[in-house]
Protein backbone atom coordinates (compact mmCIF):
# COMPACT_ATOMS: atom_id res chain seq x y z
CA UNK A 1 0.00 0.00 0.00
CA UNK A 2 1.46 3.18 -0.51
CA UNK A 3 2.17 6.15 1.31
CA UNK A 4 -0.03 8.34 2.23
CA UNK A 5 2.49 11.20 1.80
CA UNK A 6 4.82 9.99 -0.68
CA UNK A 7 4.13 12.16 -3.52
CA UNK A 8 4.42 15.32 -1.27
CA UNK A 9 8.34 13.50 -0.45
CA UNK A 10 8.61 14.04 -4.25
CA UNK A 11 6.84 17.48 -4.49
CA UNK A 12 9.21 19.80 -2.32
CA UNK A 13 12.22 18.37 -3.86
CA UNK A 14 10.88 19.13 -7.23
CA UNK A 15 9.94 23.16 -6.09
CA UNK A 16 13.70 23.33 -4.55
CA UNK A 17 14.91 21.65 -7.93
CA UNK A 18 13.18 24.37 -10.10
CA UNK A 19 14.35 26.91 -7.41
CA UNK A 20 17.62 25.86 -8.27
CA UNK A 21 17.73 25.42 -11.98
CA UNK A 22 15.79 29.05 -12.03
CA UNK A 23 18.65 30.54 -10.10
CA UNK A 24 21.43 29.14 -12.08
CA UNK A 25 20.40 28.62 -15.84
CA UNK A 26 19.77 32.37 -16.64
CA UNK A 27 23.36 33.15 -15.08
CA UNK A 28 24.33 31.51 -17.91
CA UNK A 29 22.69 33.39 -20.60
CA UNK A 30 22.92 36.72 -18.22
CA UNK A 31 26.68 36.21 -18.41
CA UNK A 32 27.16 36.00 -22.38
CA UNK A 33 24.92 38.56 -22.91
CA UNK A 34 26.71 41.34 -20.51
CA UNK A 35 29.95 40.23 -21.35
CA UNK A 36 29.12 40.83 -24.64
CA UNK A 37 27.59 44.99 -23.90
CA UNK A 38 29.40 45.81 -21.29
CA UNK A 39 26.41 46.94 -19.13
CA UNK A 40 27.07 47.65 -15.43
CA UNK A 41 27.20 45.18 -12.40
CA UNK A 42 23.62 46.64 -10.90
CA UNK A 43 21.94 45.81 -14.31
CA UNK A 44 23.63 42.55 -14.42
CA UNK A 45 22.20 41.94 -11.40
CA UNK A 46 18.52 42.86 -12.02
CA UNK A 47 18.49 41.23 -15.04
CA UNK A 48 20.00 38.23 -13.63
CA UNK A 49 17.49 38.11 -10.67
CA UNK A 50 14.46 39.12 -13.32
CA UNK A 51 15.30 36.12 -15.16
CA UNK A 52 15.37 33.98 -12.13
CA UNK A 53 11.96 35.07 -11.18
CA UNK A 54 11.10 34.85 -14.72
CA UNK A 55 12.32 30.83 -15.29
CA UNK A 56 10.79 30.00 -11.97
CA UNK A 57 7.47 31.35 -12.68
CA UNK A 58 7.59 29.75 -16.15
CA UNK A 59 8.22 26.41 -14.74
CA UNK A 60 4.88 26.73 -12.49
CA UNK A 61 2.86 27.91 -15.00
CA UNK A 62 3.76 25.15 -17.28
CA UNK A 63 3.69 22.69 -14.90
CA UNK A 64 0.32 23.23 -14.08
CA UNK A 65 -0.94 21.63 -17.86
CA UNK A 66 1.61 18.77 -17.01
CA UNK A 67 0.18 18.35 -14.17
CA UNK A 68 -3.16 18.01 -15.17
CA UNK A 69 -3.10 16.44 -18.99
CA UNK A 70 0.25 13.99 -17.80
CA UNK A 71 2.68 14.39 -20.80
CA UNK A 72 -0.41 15.60 -23.10
CA UNK A 73 0.51 18.69 -20.82
CA UNK A 74 3.42 19.27 -23.36
CA UNK A 75 1.10 19.74 -26.18
CA UNK A 76 -1.21 22.27 -24.46
CA UNK A 77 1.87 24.01 -23.70
CA UNK A 78 3.50 24.12 -27.40
CA UNK A 79 0.94 27.05 -28.63
CA UNK A 80 0.99 28.39 -25.22
CA UNK A 81 4.68 29.14 -25.65
CA UNK A 82 3.66 30.78 -29.26
CA UNK A 83 1.16 32.85 -27.75
CA UNK A 84 3.19 33.94 -24.98
CA UNK A 85 5.61 34.97 -27.45
CA UNK A 86 3.16 37.06 -29.45
CA UNK A 87 2.04 38.76 -25.92
CA UNK A 88 5.19 39.50 -24.66
CA UNK A 89 5.14 42.92 -25.89
CA UNK A 90 8.26 42.98 -27.48
CA UNK A 91 6.80 43.43 -31.04
CA UNK A 92 3.97 44.88 -30.23
CA UNK A 93 2.61 46.95 -27.00
CA UNK A 94 -0.24 45.73 -25.17
CA UNK A 95 -2.35 49.20 -26.43
CA UNK A 96 -1.87 47.52 -30.02
CA UNK A 97 -2.53 43.81 -29.38
CA UNK A 98 -5.72 41.69 -30.43
CA UNK A 99 -7.47 41.37 -27.83
CA UNK A 100 -6.92 37.45 -26.59
CA UNK A 101 -3.48 38.15 -26.96
CA UNK A 102 -3.91 41.37 -24.79
CA UNK A 103 -5.84 39.11 -22.09
CA UNK A 104 -2.89 36.23 -22.16
CA UNK A 105 -0.03 39.17 -21.74
CA UNK A 106 -1.89 39.76 -18.20
CA UNK A 107 -1.42 35.95 -17.35
CA UNK A 108 1.61 35.53 -18.79
CA UNK A 109 5.18 35.27 -17.33
CA UNK A 110 6.92 36.12 -20.62
CA UNK A 111 5.09 39.66 -20.35
CA UNK A 112 6.48 40.90 -17.10
CA UNK A 113 10.08 39.71 -17.64
CA UNK A 114 10.60 41.52 -21.22
CA UNK A 115 8.82 44.66 -20.04
CA UNK A 116 11.45 44.49 -16.80
CA UNK A 117 14.73 43.92 -19.10
CA UNK A 118 13.29 46.95 -21.02
CA UNK A 119 13.10 48.77 -17.85
CA UNK A 120 16.60 47.91 -16.53
CA UNK A 121 18.23 47.93 -19.90
CA UNK A 122 16.99 50.77 -21.31
CA UNK A 123 15.16 52.87 -18.67
CA UNK A 124 11.54 53.46 -17.53
CA UNK A 125 8.54 53.10 -15.00
CA UNK A 126 6.55 50.60 -13.33
CA UNK A 127 9.14 48.09 -12.41
CA UNK A 128 8.00 47.20 -8.76
CA UNK A 129 4.23 46.79 -10.46
CA UNK A 130 5.79 44.68 -12.94
CA UNK A 131 7.90 42.17 -10.20
CA UNK A 132 4.75 42.43 -8.16
CA UNK A 133 2.42 41.16 -11.12
CA UNK A 134 5.11 38.49 -11.71
CA UNK A 135 5.41 37.08 -8.31
CA UNK A 136 1.71 36.66 -7.61
CA UNK A 137 1.77 34.90 -11.05
CA UNK A 138 4.30 32.66 -9.63
CA UNK A 139 2.70 32.55 -6.33
CA UNK A 140 -0.73 31.47 -7.94
CA UNK A 141 1.12 28.89 -10.26
CA UNK A 142 2.23 27.20 -7.08
CA UNK A 143 -0.68 27.19 -5.02
CA UNK A 144 -2.74 25.65 -7.89
CA UNK A 145 0.11 23.44 -8.51
CA UNK A 146 -0.19 22.28 -4.99
CA UNK A 147 -3.86 22.06 -5.19
CA UNK A 148 -3.78 19.73 -7.79
CA UNK A 149 -1.11 17.39 -6.41
CA UNK A 150 -3.26 17.21 -3.28
CA UNK A 151 -6.58 16.16 -5.43
CA UNK A 152 -4.13 13.81 -7.40
CA UNK A 153 -3.13 12.47 -4.42
CA UNK A 154 -6.39 12.05 -2.77
CA UNK A 155 -8.11 10.13 -5.74
CA UNK A 156 -4.82 8.25 -5.93
CA UNK A 157 -4.98 6.57 -2.61
CA UNK A 158 -8.92 5.70 -2.83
Amino acid sequence: MPSRYGKWKAFGPLQGINLIISLIAPLVGVSIYFAVHGYGAEAFFKVWMTHSLEMFTAIEFTIIFCMLAGQGGMLLNMPLLLTQSISAGSVMTRDIMPGYYKFISYISPMYYSVQLDYNTLFGGGKSAEFVISLTLIAAAALVLNSIIHLVSSITSVR
